[in-house]
């Protein structure tokens, strides 16, 4: 900020007061054109204490030419170098620092110096500056505030275990057991399927849906394995899975690859509507009794109702097992 400030306004104002020579010897006289009261120095912070312009020495010549009441005897140059602690020449050029910023003037016999109000002198120096701040404040103003994109709203909570249920509920062979809930283990499985076949999170769905089409297509799965071991645990494994157990599932997943033509399933059947009836009241009996499993009772009904069910599909010529 201080590079962009305009500089100080007074400087060589009262030069045409100077002489070309600056004095040594006696000072007869100091005057000012402003009042200093109770012999204290005022030095005005920004014209003279943080004026850039002036050397440490020039600002320490202005505080001897600005104190008062010294006798006739300290009114020369020699004290003046004697409390500066420097000589002639060192004198002499901070003096001419000070005459070329317009604080102090000498007359032409070299024998009087008058101070200037600095305060006086700066004034518009800082009446400037308060102009510049307030462009500079304006300019600031008048740019546009940047426009504050709205926050990205927050994508659905994945459920995995949700997504694994519902897509072998709806996708596995009619013959395969439902599942209600999915156990740590059972959802560990699924995972390690998934990162072995390099199939991201997201796809789930379709990843159990292709090991389905698999379990449809594969001859062992429908006609060799009993219905009460056609299970999801059966299927995936538990925890960690084997690597037989990885090598059965990658086969399935590409057997069902959803690129391919579907094939038409080994285990499909056209039943009629009193078939398929107890086909599904099967299916709720398992369900009851699954449920029910430390309720005798209940489950004795439902395991009852089930084997009357079978017995009726038997005479259909339809044989159904169950665990």
């Amino acid at each position: 900020m201080t590079d962009l400030l305009p500089p100080l306004p007074f400087a060589h104002r009262h030069r045409a007061m100077t002489t070309t020579r600056l004095p040594s010897g006696r000072l007869h006289e100091i005057n000012f054109d402003y009042e200093l009261s109770n012999g204290w120095v005022k030095m005005p912070l920004d014209a003279v204490m943080f004026n850039e312009r002036l050397t440490g020495q020039a600002r320490q010549l202005w505080a001897w030419l600005a104190s008062r009441g010294r006798s006739h005897s300290e009114l020369s140059w020699s004290h003046a170098e004697f409390k500066l602690g420097c000589g002639s020449t060192a004198r002499r050029r901070s003096l001419q620092v000070l005459v070329d910023e317009g604080l102090v003037s000498i007359s032409k016999d070299g024998h009087v110096i008058t101070m200037h109000d600095p305060n006086a002198l700066i004034k518009p120096y800082r009446e400037q500056q308060l102009n510049f701040l307030q462009s500079e404040y304006s300019k600031d103003q008048q740019k546009p505030e940047p426009v504050k994109k709205p926050a990205p709203k927050p994508e659905p909570e994945f459920s995995l275990s949700e997504e694994i249920i519902d897509a072998w509920n709806n996708c596995k062979p009619v013959s395969f057991a439902k599942i209600r809930t999915l156990s740590v283990k059972q959802k560990q499985s699924i995972q390690a399927h998934m990162k072995n076949l390099g199939l991201p999170r997201s796809e789930v769905d379709e990843f159990i849906c292709s090991v389905c089409r698999g379990l449809q297509a594969s001859e062992f799965w429908i006609k060799t394995v009993n219905t009460q071991t056609r299970t999801f645990k059966a299927v995936f494994g538990y925890g960690s899975p084997t690597d037989v157990k990885m090598k059965n599932v990658e086969d399935l997943y590409n057997d069902g690859d959803p690129s391919a033509e579907p094939k038409e399933p080994l285990e499909k059947q056209e039943y009629t509507p009193e078939q398929k009836a107890l086909l599904e009241e099967i299916e709720v009996h398992n369900y009851e009794i699954d449920k029910n499993y430390n309720r005798e009772e209940q489950k004795q009904r439902s395991m009852k109702y089930r084997a009357e069910a079978i017995a009726k599909l038997k005479s259909m010529g339809i044989n159904v097992e169950v665990a």
